[in-house]
């Protein structure tokens, strides 16, 4: 492309002001910038670096689109100023989500060599602020002091609800005990 640049091995720079380098990533987006292996970088303004472990020739990490920016092993940023981290995440190209992390896999068969990926999240943002984990939220107060309890004091939020327990599950100050509802957000 006009004014493009590409270093590396197989590396393609076809978009204006684009920017490729490594080994098979293409940067094919107006102002785009691909870098790592088997990256594609084609939304304007875009940018994917990382492992894209891709196979047949096809790429794996991908910011397909406008702004967006994909990094890591095999994650995908389809959507208009998203970012994806991580690997293997479940693509979003309806622009839901503003972040994505992904915990996917890919197992590699020793006898085809055919790839098999299981896309899955770790957790999403949406553009209203919403957040979604797949695991729990495991937040520390670390030796406080509440009511004449000193110790680790453990607080967990599952939606609207946040509980408390504490590193033995004895009562904090008699009228307090583990897995108490501590307030309704």
């Amino acid at each position: 492309g006009q004014q493009a640049h590409a270093e590396g091995n197989a590396a393609i720079a076809e978009g204006i002001h684009a920017h490729a380098e490594g080994l098979g990533t293409k940067a094919s987006g107006y102002h785009s910038h691909a870098e790592g292996v088997m990256t594609l970088a084609s939304g304007f303004g875009s940018h994917a670096e990382g492992n894209g472990d891709g196979t047949n020739l096809q790429y794996g990490t991908q910011a397909t689109g406008r702004g967006s920016h994909a990094e890591g092993m095999g994650t995908l940023a389809k959507s208009d100023a998203q970012h994806v981290q991580g690997k293997y995440n479940i693509e979003d190209t309806s622009g839901l989500y503003a972040e994505i992390v992904g915990n996917g896999s890919a197992v590699i068969d020793p006898i085809t060599h055919i790839r098999t990926v299981t896309r899955s999240n770790a957790r999403t943002l949406d553009w209203d602020g919403n957040e979604k984990l797949a695991g729990e939220i495991d937040a520390y107060v670390r030796t406080a002091t509440v009511a004449g309890y000193a110790g680790n004091l453990h607080l967990y939020r599952f939606g609207r609800v946040v509980f408390m327990s504490t590193d033995d599950f004895r009562s904090v100050s008699g009228s307090v005990t583990s897995g108490t509802v501590l307030s309704q957000v």
